[in-house]
């Protein structure tokens, strides 16, 4: 795998569900950019693990967020259009 994978790759996470993906996702954003924001958009569905709820975008859900930063909650245009 060294021969196709930047140098800087030095291992692998093999996630099980899709919910463990996001979360590998975000991590791995925040690690390699340096930043913290992570832009979703209203009305997603990102899992239902701790990381992953905290990304997705139903304003029910913000009672159970209050100490989470680093999402920015965004329009989808294109839910607009007819």
């Amino acid at each position: 795998m060294n021969d196709i994978s930047p140098p800087e790759i030095t291992g692998f996470i093999f996630p099980l569900t899709g919910s463990d993906a996001n979360e590998v996702a975000i991590r791995a954003a925040r690690r390699y950019t340096g930043k913290h924001k992570i832009l979703t958009r209203y009305k997603s569905y990102h899992g239902a693990s701790t990381g992953s709820l905290t990304a997705t975008g139903d304003f029910r859900r913000q009672f159970a967020e209050t100490g989470v930063s680093g999402f920015v909650k965004f329009f989808d245009l294109q839910a607009f259009q007819f």
